[in-house]
C-alpha cells in the first residue's frame, strides 16, 4: 500500500522535489513551542501541508509522530513550525519509496517499493 502518485505531487507542490533530503523526520535538538518564532501572516499554506501529510501518514508510519507534533500548531503556526515542516518534507523526498507492504503473514515490515 503506497501513495506513489501523491508523494511526488506533494513534493512538487511544496517546491522541494529536488532538494537535498534529510535523514530524519525531526529537526535535531529542536523542541517546538507555541509562541517561538514569527507568527505566519497567512497560515493557510501550513495547514494545507499538514492536512496532506496527515493523509500520507496513513501509509508512512515513520512520519506519524512528526506530523502529529506539527499539527498541534495549526491554529497559530510560526516561522519555526514552517522550518520544521519543510524539514519533514525534505525527509519525505529521500524516503518517497517507503510504504506498507501487506502480505498474508503477521510480520509487517517497512520497505522501499521502488
Amino acid at each position: 500500500m503506497t501513495q506513489r502518485k501523491f508523494t511526488p505531487d506533494l513534493l512538487r507542490d511544496s517546491g522541494h522535489l529536488h532538494d537535498k533530503p534529510t535523514v530524519s523526520p525531526h529537526l535535531v535538538n529542536c523542541k517546538l513551542q507555541a509562541n517561538v518564532g514569527v507568527r505566519l501572516v497567512d497560515p493557510t499554506l501550513y495547514r494545507t501541508y499538514i492536512g496532506k501529510l496527515n493523509f500520507l501518514s496513513n501509509t508512512r508510519p515513520d512520519i506519524s509522530f512528526a506530523v502529529q507534533t506539527l499539527s498541534q500548531f495549526m491554529q497559530q503556526p510560526t516561522s519555526s513550525h514552517i522550518v520544521a515542516l519543510y524539514h519533514l518534507i525534505k525527509y519525505i523526498s529521500g524516503t518517497s519509496g517507503q510504504g506498507i507492504l501487506l502480505k498474508g503473514i503477521d510480520n509487517l515490515q517497512l520497505r522501499n517499493l521502488f
